[in-house]
């Protein structure tokens, strides 16, 4: 009788196959159990949902700048955000939002100026010309004419280079920086922020100015706003969470918290060499922004923040912005610390 032995080679490719259905099947397990765990914590597949905003007569409100990446445009707007949230935004010839009924006379008078920058909280998303805290601010002293720069968007680096470029015109008597900890990641383009943004398509395909550190010195570049998230991340809630553990990893890397501090101190450098005031308002209730006002103390600060979680200060839960009851508080404590500053 001859023994036919075993063939080595199909003995070895049967072991690899079975081998290789051990570990997929391991692997589908492993998967499957992501999947639930993310879904117990509450992650779902990331659903990219357009904010809705109408402008009357289909006005464009923003529009590209080789600066800033994109600006406002001049002119009065009439906007309403999911069909519910109704506005009347006035921007003057310069592209800022009105503090004061236009009048030619007014504005023809010499007085020394506060300029105001921040983002949407102080350019006033949400409320009516009359209703934003920088109008209040106006109103409560008239023997100033007080500019807001503010842009919804915007964050610190818009604000260090909006300074730069007013004062090679002449400059204020006092500088305000509204600032909130959600400014940090604006301020280096973390893809925290780039997935935000990707949301508003009033934005269109428009760029957006960063600053990140190399070799311990802030370099400025500019990216075109877009998100490119994991491969999966739409119907799986699991690939979600990585996506969003990558972008905590990223955002701890590039210390924005710590460049947000160095433009913030750039910002008053700037101010104080041309002869203004700097006043430092922390805008929201974040820990973040308690710890900027801490940092930059003993010099002048206030923290004028509301808690927007209330519904009576926001729009909640039709949108986050502050409300015209919010506003007023935030000009009460704006008012309050430039009184005590001898404005």
């Amino acid at each position: 009788m001859y023994f036919c032995p075993m063939n080595k080679p199909a003995k070895k490719h049967r072991q690899f196959t079975l081998y290789l259905a051990m570990y997929g099947t391991t692997l589908l397990l492993l998967l499957l159990l992501g999947e639930g765990m993310a879904r117990l914590a509450g992650y779902r597949g990331w659903t990219q949902a357009v904010v809705e905003i109408q402008l009357a007569g289909n006005a464009r409100f923003f529009i590209p700048d080789p600066v800033y990446g994109y600006a406002v445009q001049p002119g009065r707007f009439q906007v309403t955000e999911k069909k519910q949230m109704a506005f009347t935004v006035t921007h003057d010839a310069a592209a800022r939002r009105i503090t004061a009924a236009i009048d030619p006379a007014q504005d023809s008078l010499k007085k020394p100026e506060i300029w105001i920058f921040g983002c949407s909280f102080t350019h006033g998303w949400g409320v009516s010309d009359e209703e934003s805290w920088p109008w209040r601010v106006q109103a409560a002293f008239p023997g100033y004419r007080v500019v807001n720069f503010a842009v919804s968007g915007y964050g610190v680096l818009h604000a260090r280079l909006q300074l730069a470029a007013a004062l090679q015109q002449y400059p204020p008597s006092l500088v305000i920086l509204a600032y909130a900890g959600f400014h940090d990641q604006r301020n280096t383009a973390n893809r925290f922020w780039m997935k935000t943004l990707s949301t508003f398509h009033v934005l269109g395909e428009y760029s957006y100015p960063y600053a990140r550190w190399q070799e311990g010195k802030l370099v400025q570049s500019m990216k075109p706003i877009g998100y490119r998230g994991l491969p999966g991340m739409r119907t799986s809630a699991l690939m979600h969470l990585l996506d969003d553990l990558r972008n905590q990893a990223e955002d701890h890397r590039l210390g924005s918290h710590a460049v947000s501090e160095r433009l913030i101190r750039e910002i008053a450098d700037a101010s104080h060499a041309a002869g203004a005031g700097f006043l430092l308002a922390g805008i929201t209730q974040e820990p973040a922004t308690r710890d900027m006002l801490a940092r930059f103390s003993p010099q002048p600060t206030v923290d004028i923040s509301v808690d927007l979680t209330d519904p009576a200060l926001s729009f909640l839960p039709l949108d986050p912005h502050p409300n015209a009851a919010a506003h007023r508080r935030y000009a009460a404590g704006i008012e309050a610390a430039l009184r005590d500053l001898g404005y």
